[in-house]
């Protein structure tokens, strides 16, 4: 009898699937990347503010969100209606689709809400989000 049983824990590990790498950029883009995250318009408002709230930069290796990816495709942080101080946002996919946030950031179940409902959860119906934890679409016991 053989399969899945006599794996070892880290063959088994291997098997599920895996978020996608992060973005990889030449040097030359990097020096861009992070040139611009410091100083480029919509970039610095968004670090001047990030210090501001939280006393330090924000973290732009940060592994559960592709900011590298995000510059590439030439987004910049927003300003969100639903966020009543004001505070600058970074979308969940890019334009194309492709995800920029990883399955365990904290706001990443926001898009799969999103798409699901057709409606930002901010302006949800109770019972969409009843709806929503019946489906396993948010999972707040993890």
């Amino acid at each position: 009898m053989g399969g899945l049983l006599n794996l070892a824990p880290e063959q088994l590990f291997a098997l599920l699937p895996q978020p996608p790498a992060p973005t990889q950029l030449s040097p030359e883009q990097e020096q861009k990347f992070q040139f611009d995250m410091r100083y480029a318009p919509g970039y610095e408002q968004w670090q001047r503010q990030f210090k501001q709230k939280f006393g330090e930069r924000p973290n732009i290796n940060d592994p559960s969100y592709d900011y590298r990816l995000a510059w590439q495709s030439g987004i910049k942080p927003q300003p969100y209606e639903h966020d009543q101080n004001g505070i600058f946002h970074w979308p969940s996919v890019t334009q194309g689709g492709k995800p920029l946030k990883q399955p365990g950031h904290p706001s990443a179940w926001m898009e799969k809400f999103m798409n699901q409902y057709g409606v930002d959860p901010h302006e949800a119906q109770p019972e969409m989000y009843q709806d929503a934890v019946r489906r396993g679409l948010l999972d707040f016991w993890r």
